[in-house]
């Protein structure tokens, strides 16, 4: 007789096994063209289940987003908020997280979903903006003060030297 078993996961263990879904998923095909049938299919779960953790895809969407740009963001601020780095460090080491944290992993899909579909999204759009693109300007706005001082010049062919045409960088 087989009987078919079902192993009770922690909660937690099952929300992210729902992200991770929504995520491959989103990154597949787009916001709009996945449903939550998809992503309870790819996660091994019921529809129902999805909606335990999530009210909506456009929640499970901005806890998704959120839960991948709190860690680059509590990076950022925690340079922002260090006065002991100097401004062309700063920049440098924004041009580096970006590199590494973003552009160099999977959370590009991310960037690419929020900039090709978050107008169509306004609540998602909104979130993206509110929570992530406010943290990140704040943080920059400490280090515009440096790129008028030359700053840049920090960051490999990121940009033009608009001072001087003697100017070495």
């Amino acid at each position: 007789m087989n009987e078919k078993t079902r192993r009770r996961r922690d909660p937690e263990e099952r929300r992210a096994e729902i992200l991770a879904a929504a995520f491959a998923l989103f990154s597949e095909r787009g916001f709009a063209a996945t449903r939550i049938e998809d992503v309870a299919a790819r996660a091994g779960i019921a529809k129902g289940t999805v909606y335990l953790h999530f009210p909506d895809k456009e929640a499970l969407f901005t806890s998704l987003a959120s839960g991948m740009a709190s860690p680059i963001l509590a990076n950022m601020q925690a340079m922002a908020a260090n006065d002991a780095i100097p401004g062309r460090m700063m920049i440098a080491g924004l041009y580096t997280l970006a590199q590494n944290e973003i552009l160099g992993t999977d959370r590009r899909h991310m960037l690419r979903l929020l900039l090709s579909e978050g107008q169509f999204f306004p609540a998602v759009a909104e979130f993206y903006h509110r929570n992530v693109l406010t943290v990140a300007c704040a943080c920059c706005a400490r280090s515009s003060n440096a790129l008028r001082n030359g700053a840049s010049c920090a960051i490999p062919g990121s940009h033009r030297c608009r001072r001087s045409s003697s100017h070495p960088c």
